[in-house]
């Protein structure tokens, strides 16, 4: 009787994780369709130009009203000169006319949400589009659900890449998708801990310390990399 229970519930636990498995892309990618908005963001990351290449595709189409695309994270060499960053003269090169804000201080997907907030708020934009890969859409809707983007009236849509890596329902076939899948189930548990929780707790900074410190994320990216090619 003992062993039938184990082999049960060992059935069980094998049929959750290949659910879990074959589901993710399913689950990770809530992208949404664009709608005129105010302004474009494209976050930082992502694989070579796509994200910025999306951006000015719905620039194009005249999807923004304010003509503007803000383009966040950067490096210590792109911040003494944004040229240097491959997503700005991108843009320079085909149209330098569009206007373009560039945040460069900011590190992580929580920051670069925390001042897409600010930003609109101080300049009374209700709506924006959020460029980005399609499986950081769940982890980019978390945040604005945690960081109170609609009880301030403010709208915000995530407008996935166009990328030929990505299939929400065999991602597993592509080593880019895979890698990606993995880091967001790991960092959606992680980062709703880290803001929802010990950040009102003011625990924060101690926890960005003390990750610093170990270089938690520069170690996963590179297990990531190193592990499945």
């Amino acid at each position: 009787m003992c062993l039938k229970k184990i082999f049960y519930i060992f059935l069980v636990l094998i049929t959750s994780l290949l659910l879990l498995f074959f589901t993710a892309g399913y689950y990770l990618d809530t992208t949404q369709k664009a709608v005129k908005s105010d302004i474009l963001v494209c976050l930082g990351g992502g694989e070579k130009l796509e994200r910025i290449k999306a951006s000015l595709s719905l620039y194009k189409k005249g999807y923004i009203e304010q003509k503007l695309i803000l383009i966040t994270g950067g490096t210590s060499f792109t911040q003494q000169d944004p040229m240097r960053d491959d997503r700005v003269h991108y843009i320079a090169s085909q149209d330098k006319n569009i206007k373009v804000l560039y945040k460069p201080l900011l590190k992580n997907t929580a920051e670069e949400l925390l001042d897409l907030k600010a930003y609109m708020l101080e300049n009374g934009f209700e709506k924006a589009i959020i460029v980005s890969d399609p499986p950081c859409s769940r982890r980019i809707g978390m945040f604005l659900s945690i960081f109170e983007f609609q009880k301030e009236g403010l709208e915000v849509v995530v407008v996935g890449t166009e990328v030929k890596w990505w299939n929400k329902w065999n991602y597993y076939k592509s080593a880019i998708a895979l890698r990606l899948v993995i880091s967001e189930m790991v960092k959606l548990p992680y980062d709703y801990v880290k803001y929802a929780v010990l950040k009102k707790l003011g625990l924060l900074e101690a926890v960005e310390r003390l990750e610093d410190r170990l270089d938690v994320r520069s170690k996963f990216y590179q297990l990531m990399r190193e592990n499945i090619k």
